[in-house]
């Protein structure tokens, strides 16, 4: 078996040796960026008008951040929605579920100059904004505040949920935000929680305006940013509170996802078959179980990625192929094994395993 991969890797040496430089010349490296979601690119048709999901798009993207919508048209002039819509009402006045899309803010509208924004309804339980494709994410911050109609039913009281404080003010009610930061691989990174509305104590919040959130405590490398929403007011059917809240910004750092396909790691944060198990918290410098410390390029082929390693130098990974490794300062081509505790490379013209990172001197 073992000569049959060395002709193999021979042969994949000599037809590709005379063109994988090339396919990288000229390459700069790439770093995350910036990323503004304000909404304001968001075409509505006029003003006090919203999108709900009723055209079947299924959701709407705002700086490469995916919002999705879930919308069912039950006939005869009824539907339901869930997941996000994006609105750029400025009713603060009028309550129950016919202005279900306006933003409780001061003078109504979306975050600085933008007149959009997303209304969230997580009648499901929870509701997710996904990274750009093939992206991850750093959270740096984001605006949040009440939609017009959770926000009048917890201030009077409607016929399905009750007045926040009771009668007396004295009933310690609260609704709650809490935002999870979310892995390619599911794992929760952190939480951050905002209180919508605060009656504990002596306290008779609101939220009222437009309120930043801190999120860098979430972390690196998400995918995913996860919203529940949790009230005191909790009735057979659950939670009385409409379950609603409102976007107006969210900035955050965005950079290429090594991997959006990876899995948990063993050694490791995360393991993809072809690549092995590595950790990408402080990218683009990733920690590989084999390989230590490499820098990744930020470029990927359909089969292979390009990374930098203080001691191998520059080399290209076959990962779609399985473990082939091309070295530019040897000229050879390795094949890499990762089973169980053990992980190595095998080098073909010198016909051994190594199991260290070889340096980039021959």
């Amino acid at each position: 078996m073992l000569r049959e991969v060395y002709l193999y890797a021979r042969a994949r040496s000599l037809s590709r040796a005379l063109f994988i430089p090339a396919l990288f010349c000229g390459v700069s490296l790439i770093h995350a960026e910036e990323a503004v979601v304000d909404f304001s690119e968001l075409d509505l048709p006029e003003p006090e008008s919203h999108w709900n999901g009723e055209t079947g798009e299924g959701g709407f993207v705002s700086a490469g951040f995916l919002f999705p919508n879930e919308y069912t048209d039950w006939g005869d002039g009824f539907y339901s929605w869930d997941g996000f819509a994006y609105s750029n009402h400025t009713d603060t006045e009028t309550p129950g579920i016919g202005n279900q899309y306006s933003a409780f803010s001061d003078g109504g509208g979306g975050v600085g100059d933008s007149p959009a924004y997303a209304v969230a309804y997580a009648g499901s339980g929870s509701v997710e904004v996904e990274a750009p494709r093939d992206h991850s994410f750093s959270p740096n911050a984001i605006w949040v505040t009440n939609t017009t109609y959770a926000a009048l039913s917890m201030r009077d009281g409607d016929d399905f949920a009750k007045q926040f404080g009771g009668e007396d003010g004295t009933d310690p009610d609260t609704f709650v935000l809490t935002i999870e930061g979310v892995d390619g691989v599911g794992g929760v990174t952190g939480e951050a929680a905002v209180y919508l509305a605060d009656y504990r104590g002596d306290k008779s919040e609101i939220v009222d305006a437009w309120k930043e959130v801190d999120l860098s405590g979430l972390g690196d490398g998400l995918h995913v940013l996860r919203f529940s929403l949790e009230s005191t007011d909790v009735g057979d059917f659950g939670m009385n509170t409409p379950a609603y809240f409102a976007i107006g910004r969210l900035t955050a750092a965005v950079a290429p996802a090594i991997f959006p396909d990876a899995t948990s790691g063993v050694a490791t944060k995360r393991f993809r078959e072809g690549f092995g198990s590595y950790d990408d918290t402080y990218y683009p410098w990733i920690w590989h179980r084999f390989w230590g410390w490499i820098y990744w390029s930020g470029e990927r082929t359909d089969s292979g990625i390009l990374f930098w390693s203080p001691g191998a130098g520059w080399v290209y990974g076959d990962v779609e192929v399985g473990g082939y490794y091309f070295s530019y300062a040897r000229m050879r081509w390795w094949f890499y094994q990762e089973t169980g505790q053990q992980a190595a490379i095998y080098d073909f013209e010198e016909s051994r395993w190594i199991d260290s990172p070889p340096y980039s001197e021959p």
